[in-house]
């Protein structure tokens, strides 16, 4: 095959492939409305917890959609060591299906959607429990990025530090929320040579 006929080739496929994404990005006017009252209100809002089922769904959608903040829900996991009625996946598979319907669900809520790296294992009776699984410097560090990165105005925990959560997750990831917040920003030095 000669270059002109493999430039021309390539040619008609990027566009083609550039046609079909830019038809998937096309808001109708409701979202182009909602949009221009969103320029005018500044605010943010990030809401913590444990797994892909412990937003407030409603609360959330309030926040981007009525009070049109900047929203988000930092899920410190992806839901992969829970319970699944409704099908036979577990584990990873389970994880990708209840990220896909956290995803799903902030484009119907308005928020954005974060992760950490945290394994969801399962049940856990302490945060103590929870953190021997989970690299706790590895995940605070997640939760610190996504805060710098999200640069919220308020921070909502769905769960206490104290433990009435009722699941070591639950109370880990307020434990970690806070950390993160009191945890001083650090400077980047750059030297001269």
């Amino acid at each position: 095959m000669k270059l002109p006929s493999i430039i021309a080739i390539l040619t008609v496929f990027l566009f083609f492939t550039n046609t079909i994404s830019s038809q998937n990005n096309t808001l109708n006017s409701a979202e182009i409305i909602q949009g221009l009252k969103k320029l005018n209100t500044v605010g943010s809002v990030l809401y913590i917890a444990a797994h892909p089922d412990d937003e407030n769904t409603r609360l959330l959608g309030y926040l981007a959609n009525e009070k049109k903040l900047r929203t988000g829900y930092l899920s410190l996991t992806r839901g992969d060591g829970g319970q699944n009625l409704i099908g036979k996946e577990e584990s990873e598979l389970l994880g990708l299906i209840r990220t896909q319907e956290l995803l799903a669900a902030r484009r119907v809520d308005g928020a954005e959607q974060f992760f950490t790296r945290a394994n969801d294992f399962g049940y856990s009776k302490t945060p103590e429990e929870t953190f021997s699984f989970w690299n706790k410097d590895s995940i605070l560090s997640d939760v610190v990025l996504t805060i710098r990165h999200f640069r919220p105005d308020v921070i909502i925990c769905r769960f206490p530090t104290t433990g009435e959560g009722g699941h070591g997750h639950h109370t880990a990831s307020a434990i970690l929320a806070v950390e993160a917040l009191m945890r001083p920003p650090t400077l980047n030095v750059f030297q001269n040579n």
